[in-house]
């Protein structure tokens, strides 16, 4: 099988090329911003760059997890965010459209609204961001164009190794040894996913020629302050250095949805197992790799 995996420098797309070149496919990586040796440099706002390549060499699959996900910087530059994550996703999926193979999108819980249950992937969405409105868009153009070949991945709260060291856990580790405060929402839900898990997950689906969205997450629901806690536990940190406080405080600009979850059984069905670890296995492999 031949790959292409936009946005390889991130978190999620580093671990998508880790997986696909673990099981012996042809993959090629993208950066933009952070592409690094190795990477072809690609902005999947430029149309005709994205057409070139995709046309050049018909890939099997194409992952697209490169995308603005910085939630309040989405918020107050709102055409940027539109530009990458709709205008570029359009771009990538119409290009599959005319080139063949299965378009894999990555999308967030936050294309729902706060609510007591868990939401089914048919579920209708509710988004209340910037950010979250562009990824619904972002989703219905991908049913629209490639309404047979293509897999939408919800996901929530992604950890794991990543060079970049920029997703929550590196941050409250670095923030805690060095004896600071951690900051953190008390008030916000969500599932904590580790990216290997999400990666593996991805492929298994697209081995067995599953379409349609799946919601791709961890089996805890935690909120962030006892997620912070947990990371204290396995890091040996104290816990006394977390400071938890309602969201209102923070002066976020970007509204989130505080209590959302999102149902995992038609994952766990489709791959026969449940392949997302909990949250504290999840930790231990990092903190494993993180001293090594």
């Amino acid at each position: 099988m031949k790959t292409l995996v936009i946005g390889t420098s991130g978190q999620v797309g580093g671990w998508l090329r880790a997986s696909s070149l673990k099981r012996g496919h042809a993959c090629v990586g993208t950066g933009n911003g952070n592409a690094s040796s190795g990477l072809i440099r690609l902005d999947i706002r430029d149309a005709e760059a994205v057409e070139d390549l995709i046309a050049a060499q018909r890939f099997d699959a194409v992952f697209l997890p490169a995308a603005m996900t910085h939630v309040d910087h989405a918020e107050t530059h709102p055409d940027e965010c539109r530009a990458i994550n709709v205008d570029g996703t359009v771009n990538v999926a119409r290009a599959v459209q005319r080139h063949g193979g299965t378009l894999i999108f990555f999308s967030t819980e936050h294309v729902f609204a706060e609510s007591p249950h868990f939401y089914l992937e048919d579920a209708p969405c509710d988004p209340a961001s910037v950010y979250a409105k562009s990824k619904v868009e972002a989703e219905e153009r991908v049913r629209d164009l490639l309404p047979d070949r293509h897999l939408i991945l919800r996901t929530s709260w992604v950890f794991g190794p990543e060079s970049q060291k920029k997703n929550f856990v590196y941050r409250a580790v670095a923030t805690l040894r060095q004896g600071k405060p951690l900051v953190v929402p008390s008030d916000q839900y969500g599932q904590p996913t580790y990216a290997p898990d999400l990666a593996d997950a991805a492929l298994d689906l697209l081995a067995q020629r599953k379409t349609g969205t799946f919601h791709v997450v961890g089996p805890a629901h935690l909120h962030r302050l006892d997620f912070a806690r947990l990371v204290c536990q396995v890091f040996a940190l104290d816990r006394r250095g977390i400071e938890g406080v309602p969201s209102a405080t923070l002066g976020q600009p970007a509204p989130r949805p505080r209590f959302i979850g999102l149902c995992r059984d038609k994952l766990i069905a489709a791959l026969g197992c449940d392949p997302i670890r909990h949250p504290q296995q999840g930790l231990q492999a990092l903190r494993k790799e993180m001293e090594a």
